[in-house]
């Protein structure tokens, strides 16, 4: 029968530092994350930053060449995120770790058939750590370069979800200010604006701008869908404006399709 946990702490406990520290030691050969566990245990943060650093740059996964498969890597990935947030305390270094983890994406886009697992640690697992760090990092306008950099270089549209949760850590005159940079970068170069869309209507609908949305939908088309209004509309909602909410919707001609969506958000522009 297995012993409980309790009753194996209490044992360990018992056993003492040195006889711990043996068996400790003997399970850190059985797998590199147990290894780089320990590792993590007995090394100061700069030692951390130093070995979590080198470990990104070398977590690269060339299909043909890595026999391991790509089920282990992907457990590698994940574990190195893991490590990451658990051996690093320092907001600005952990943001910049974790920006470096995101660069290599392309590396790993570039030699598996995906099927959504690479995306999700790529593009959530990642985000939502970027989210974690940039909360305590105090340079607002660092971190929206580091931003903009990253899903300025992304050759392969692998980073359309970088800007999630932005408004979180970054105040919204930074993202003002990041958003003019954007549009800046699309008349520059008219011909990226499909790829600079996305990443605006993000900023747009996390502060609440309901005329910076409607502007880039209509850029895309000479009028709005249906959709188009319902989510707009609501972001005016969201944002107070009942009365501009109810006009907006007004204009979807009874003759169009009103969907399941324009009619909830009918009735709550009403009860607002």
């Amino acid at each position: 029968m297995k012993t409980n946990d309790a009753d194996r702490r209490t044992a360990l406990i018992e056993l003492g530092a040195e006889a711990l520290a043996d068996v400790i030691l003997e399970l850190a050969l059985l797998t590199d994350e147990a290894d780089q566990t320990v590792e993590r245990i007995v090394s100061d943060d700069s030692a951390n930053i130093a070995r979590l650093e080198e470990r990104i740059a070398n977590c690269v996964y060339d299909e043909d060449a890595d026999i391991v498969g790509p089920i282990v890597f992907i457990q590698r990935l994940e574990f190195l995120l893991h490590d990451l947030s658990l051996s690093v305390h320092d907001s600005f270094e952990g943001f910049r770790l974790t920006t470096l983890f995101i660069e290599n994406d392309h590396y790993v886009f570039n030699n598996v058939n995906d099927d959504g697992t690479f995306s999700r640690i790529f593009q959530n697992d990642a985000v939502e750590l970027l989210v974690h760090y940039g909360s305590g990092c105090t340079d607002k306008e660092w971190l929206c370069h580091q931003l903009f950099r990253l899903y300025d270089e992304d050759a392969i549209g692998s980073r359309w979800n970088i800007f999630a949760g932005a408004a979180e850590y970054i105040p919204e005159e930074k993202l003002r200010m990041l958003i003019e940079r954007m549009q800046s970068a699309v008349k520059s170069n008219p011909g990226d604006e499909a790829k600079w869309s996305y990443a605006l209507e993000s900023l747009a609908i996390q502060i609440k701008d309901f005329d910076l949305l409607e502007q880039i939908r209509l850029a895309g088309s000479s009028t709005l869908s249906t959709a188009d209004i319902c989510e707009i509309a609501r972001l005016r909602l969201d944002a107070g404006d009942a009365s501009g909410a109810l006009v907006l919707l007004k204009k979807v001609d009874a003759t169009r399709n009103r969907q399941t969506e324009y009619n909830k958000l009918l009735l709550a522009v009403y009860k607002a």
